[in-house]
């Protein structure tokens, strides 16, 4: 994915340089975080052998030992993607919250565009934003049946158009005759709201001088490793794996699992937790950690820094 747009198939390029420091994307990390699990579980599982097959001979042992270790260094720095400049990062996020700079703080950002006023995820909606005095938008990402992405958040059509079935299912012409369900209120206001592509919702929100965050949900990882440019975060919700909900006054509910299940489950959000403070936001050049309003506390990375 490159500054003009790579991969969207036919359905137009943006009219404007998308790495321009004010046209950063944020990409939301989704699905590329097992990539560290698995890193971690290699290392683990490179000392159980090295003890094993060396057991009684030091000398081997040592061998081994350092030979693992510059073949997982090695992977690292193969792996590892850089952190966009300090610039570009401010250009997108703006300045940090105690400093003297509140007018330029993207403060307040219109999920799915203004999704209470106009269809979600709709030109409209992005306009509404615009209207309203906000700064940025989110919007969602999903790909056609021919490979074109455009602006939609659902797996499937159900919710919010006439059609039925997975959003992969049609192909973009097939897309572009649907209709998005407008907000309870505003039926007679938008009646034919079109799905647009992610080139046609971009070059509008650019127009608008909107901040644009993009949900990613395909190869998240691969898109920023293409172009490290990309200003990108990582939502983050405590005991995700194991539990389906979390309050911030009752904790984790609803377990996903039972018995053993669970308890791995467990364990697996224990080492998430640990690696989004320590590994995670280096190894994947994190420039921003979105927390779910519950469970909002105040955090430290390594550094000293504080996260919230």
């Amino acid at each position: 994915m490159s500054g003009q747009m790579k991969g969207l198939n036919g359905a137009g390029t943006p009219s404007k340089d998308i790495h321009g420091l004010n046209d950063i994307w944020v990409v939301k990390m989704l699905d590329s975080i097992f990539q560290p699990i698995i890193f971690l579980w290699f290392c683990i599982w490179c000392f159980i052998v090295n003890f094993f097959v060396t057991l009684g001979d030091p000398f081997c042992l040592i061998v081994l030992f350092l030979l693992c270790a510059a073949i997982i260094y090695a992977a690292v720095a193969h792996l590892r993607i850089p952190p966009p400049s300090e610039e570009a990062v401010r250009s997108v996020l703006g300045p940090a919250f105690d400093e003297d700079e509140a007018e330029n703080v993207m403060d307040v950002i219109g999920h799915r565009g203004a999704c209470l006023d106009a269809p979600e995820n709709s030109l409209s909606a992005f306009r509404k934003c615009k209207e309203q005095g906000v700064k940025g938008v989110e919007l969602d990402i999903c790909l056609s049946k021919d490979g074109v992405a455009y602006a939609f958040h659902d797996d499937t059509f159900d919710r919010l158009t006439e059609a039925t079935g997975p959003v992969s299912s049609l192909t973009w012409s097939q897309v572009q005759e649907l209709h998005i369900r407008p907000p309870p209120g505003h039926e007679n206001e938008f009646e034919k709201e079109k799905i647009p592509s992610l080139a046609e919702a971009l070059n509008t929100c650019l127009d608008l001088g909107l901040k644009v965050i993009i949900d990613v949900k395909y190869s998240t990882h691969q898109v920023r490793k293409e172009d490290p440019r990309i200003v990108f975060s990582m939502g983050f919700r405590p005991w995700y794996y194991s539990h389906r909900a979390f309050s911030g006054q009752q904790g984790p509910s609803s377990p996903r699992f039972r018995h053993f299940k669970h308890i791995l489950a467990v364990g697996l959000d224990l080492i998430m937790h640990w690696a989004l403070m320590h590994i995670l936001v280096d190894f994947l050049g994190i420039s921003a950690i979105l927390f779910v309003k519950d469970a909002l506390h105040s955090m430290k990375s390594p550094g000293g820094r504080q996260r919230a």
